[in-house]
């Protein structure tokens, strides 16, 4: 089963399929599945591969799709004389890999693929859009699309989602792909994660004994502890509520124009804040720092004791009381020698 694809220019093929109606799906993205397409990018085979491809794994509940995995898929493109483009995709690699996944996590299923742009080719839909579309409609009814340029030509990484909205156009049907909202999904956990990362890469050459990459590898090996971690997030924070303080100033004092979306987002930020006294938010502060002082003392308690418990049921080595050899009988020998003498 093959779709159709439109029959345009090079130039007009994005404006031809990446069609800009509403649609209801949006997309949600971890960064743990953004790391693993550029780890496969970096690591593949071939130096001059320019695109690699796989499968996204995920959830997808009211119109929202959430991908919260993915693996590599090995491929082939030729294009043979006459002919138009062949693509071959390892289907029992993908199977196998599929079903290694689905023993971890048999909530999250195949929907859709990821790809990297070519470096140099115009718009984000072609022909290998509309192949791999056939390939992975035998896996979900409608799968995504997630193309990631790993040119790096802007400052930010560039992750655009696709889903296919069919036309019939004189009977046929052609596959119409429409970019969709997407948003990237970051947890607490991975955000303590990523801050990790950013933090080490910063300080990586400055640390002892190396410098560089291995810098970054060996700082990163190491978290801080609950009160570092608590001291730098109140640091940033503080950081962030001066910029803030300074855009507002600025825009209340004429020198940058308002921002309307800025100033929703400032005013959501605040309304999250919930209203409590200072006299109040001291004291409870306070009390869940004691808290968690007398947690910290209970635990430390605790494995002082364990550590003297397994002291005293350590067995005892063997002859560990016993009299040196022959220090007693030689001793006694000697009393009858000598009473004997007597």
């Amino acid at each position: 089963r093959a779709s159709s694809a439109l029959s345009v220019p090079a130039g007009a093929m994005e404006d031809a399929l990446n069609l800009k109606t509403a649609t209801s799906v949006s997309v949600k993205v971890h960064p743990i599945v953004l790391f693993q397409i550029l780890d496969h990018f970096v690591r593949r085979q071939d130096a001059g591969q320019q695109r690699v491809i796989g499968t996204l794994l995920g959830t997808e509940h009211a119109g929202i799709i959430e991908v919260r995995n993915c693996f590599a898929v090995p491929h082939d493109v030729r294009t043979e004389a006459g002919e138009s483009l062949r693509v071959r995709v390892g289907k029992e690699y993908h199977a196998s890999m599929l079903a290694l996944h689905g023993r971890v996590n048999p909530k999250e299923k195949v929907v859709g693929w990821y790809s990297t742009k070519p470096v140099g080719e115009e718009g984000d839909i072609s022909e290998f859009t509309c192949l791999m579309y056939d390939v992975y409609q035998d896996e979900c009814s409608n799968p995504l699309h997630l193309l990631l340029d790993t040119s790096l030509a802007s400052p930010s990484l560039s992750v655009k989602a696709y889903v296919n909205q069919p036309l019939t156009v004189a009977a046929t049907e052609v596959a119409a792909f429409q970019q969709v909202p997407l948003v990237k999904d970051i947890s607490d956990v991975e955000r303590v994660a990523l801050s990790s990362m950013i933090t080490a890469a910063k300080v990586g050459p400055e640390v002892e004994g190396g410098g560089g990459a291995w810098g970054a590898a060996e700082s990163s090996k190491t978290i801080g502890s609950d009160l570092a971690a608590l001291e730098e997030s109140m640091r940033r924070l503080q950081d962030m509520l001066g910029t803030v303080s300074g855009y507002v100033d600025s825009v209340v004092g004429g020198e940058v124009a308002a921002s309307p979306e800025l100033g929703r987002t400032i005013a959501d930020a605040v309304a999250a804040v919930p209203q409590i006294a200072p006299e109040l938010f001291e004291r409870m502060f306070n009390d869940s720092l004691q808290d968690l002082l007398m947690v910290v003392y209970l635990s430390q308690l605790t494995r002082v004791q364990v550590a003297i418990a397994e002291k005293l049921s350590a067995p005892m080595p063997e002859g560990h009381f016993d009299a040196p050899a022959g220090g007693g009988g030689g001793g006694g020998g000697g009393g009858g020698d000598r009473r004997g003498g007597g």
